[in-house]
């Protein structure tokens, strides 16, 4: 790459160039971050940068679940976690599921609460995930105020939502949902902005260094010649 340094002014240096956090990435996790950052230090100084003019990559490109693991998910997560780390996990994702409703409002990020549903094959080859539905439901209710995550679809159920019944079982989920994560970027970023975050599209974080002093000096380019720009910082979050 050709990087070729562009001349700043002492102006562009102090107020633009410079910030207390830098976080590289625009996506449902770098503006979370960021926004988070102002809402408990409304002060600080937050930049955030993105390669691209919009957040490119799994934030926009989902299907929209607004879900927290159907039961064959949350039981690998048992297996690799224990039965408690899974439910923390669980904890977690709800979490964030009701943060993202407070902060932007359910109209916004077009969630509906529709539920959620997972097909088991009528095979026999997961009967075994179907035995320990009753233990999952067990160790979330106290998560979920007594609610019963899991449960299966009868024949009538599944006609009246399918147009008719599935061969295997159907375990529906009624505390999940979708969202559309266009409209959810578009709001998080006119949070971010509304808040007094710097947001820069179109650079990209080629390298970055540690100095004596304290703080990172962070090389960025942009544009098709890769022209280089430095932007200092306190805290770089990547």
């Amino acid at each position: 790459m050709n990087i070729k340094n562009i001349a700043t002014s002492i102006w562009e240096k102090e107020a633009l160039l410079h910030s207390d956090v830098l976080i590289v990435g625009g996506g449902i996790t770098g503006l979370s971050t960021a926004i988070s950052l102002k809402e408990k230090a409304p002060e600080l100084r937050v930049k955030l940068i993105d390669a691209s003019w919009f957040a490119q990559g799994a934030s926009t490109r989902n299907a929209g679940f607004a879900c927290f693991g159907s039961l064959t998910e949350l039981l690998e997560d048992v297996e690799n976690l224990g039965m408690e780390g899974m439910v923390a996990l669980v904890k977690k994702r709800w979490e964030g599921l009701q943060k993202l409703q407070s902060r932007l409002g359910r109209e916004k990020i077009g969630l509906a609460a529709v539920g959620g549903y997972e097909l088991l094959r009528g095979d026999g080859s997961q009967d075994a995930a179907l035995a320990r539905m009753d233990s999952i439901n067990e160790a979330l209710e106290p998560l979920f105020e007594g609610t019963k995550v899991f449960r299966r679809l009868d024949s009538k159920s599944q006609t009246h939502r399918f147009g008719a019944p599935y061969d295997g079982t159907v375990i529906f989920n009624p505390l999940e949902g979708h969202l559309h994560s266009g409209h959810m970027m578009h709001a998080l970023f006119r949070l971010a902005t509304d808040l007094g975050v710097d947001i820069h599209t179109g650079l990209s974080l080629e390298n970055y260094e540690e100095l004596s002093a304290g703080g990172v000096l962070a090389y960025c380019t942009y544009g098709s010649e890769g022209k280089q720009i430095q932007l200092e910082t306190e805290k770089l979050v990547l």
